[in-house]
């Protein structure tokens, strides 16, 4: 044991001239090389929205994400949110919060709708006592329900939708305040 102890001590001993305390050359070098490497995909680039088109046990699903920065490049009116759209929870809770502006949700949940079906100039049918306007918080509310759309065919087919509209900008009052991201499913 004795001898474990002294050949240990020998060991730190040695070891420890050996170091090299020197600090690394030119750290600033190597920063530029890493910051040339990243590539940012320029705001001008990116599409106002982008539709991914899926399959989902023998359903088409396609999902839209709307790029908040371009809203304002997507043609969009302001549109009376229907009588029969019922809110969740009362939304006596939120007044004076921007996801109290039905219009403004509404319209801007139609403005992805209709970039969102295979056919965009056909009527889409809404049953608007299964239509629901889920309240998330002052300023996000979820369109979800049955509507009808015509599907890539031309026929008229059942769909259900999930549209999340979120507000990001000052006047919530106006549908490009919104952005929507949410999917159908036919």
């Amino acid at each position: 044991m004795k001898y474990l102890t002294l050949l240990f001590g020998l060991l730190l001993v040695s070891c420890s001239g050996n170091v090299k305390t020197t600090a690394p050359e030119n750290i600033g070098a190597a920063a530029d090389n890493i910051t040339e490497s990243i590539t940012v995909e320029k705001s001008d680039t990116l599409p106002p929205f982008e539709v991914a088109k899926r399959k989902a046990g023998g359903f088409d699903a396609w999902t839209i994400t709307e790029n908040r920065n371009k809203i304002a490049d997507i043609p969009c009116v302001l549109e009376s949110c229907p009588a029969g759209i019922f809110d969740t929870p009362a939304s006596k809770k939120i007044q004076g919060e921007p996801v109290s502006a039905r219009d403004a949700t509404w319209s801007a949940a139609l403005r992805a709708l209709k970039n969102l079906v295979p056919n965009p100039d056909a009527k889409i049918i809404f049953d608007y006592s299964k239509l629901n306007r889920q309240i998330n918080n002052g300023k996000q509310c979820l369109f979800a329900g049955p509507i009808q759309i015509k599907n890539e065919n031309g026929k008229y087919v059942e769909a259900e939708i999930n549209l999340t509209v979120t507000h990001f900008w000052d006047d919530y009052r106006q549908p490009s305040s919104w952005y929507v991201t949410g999917n159908i499913v036919f």
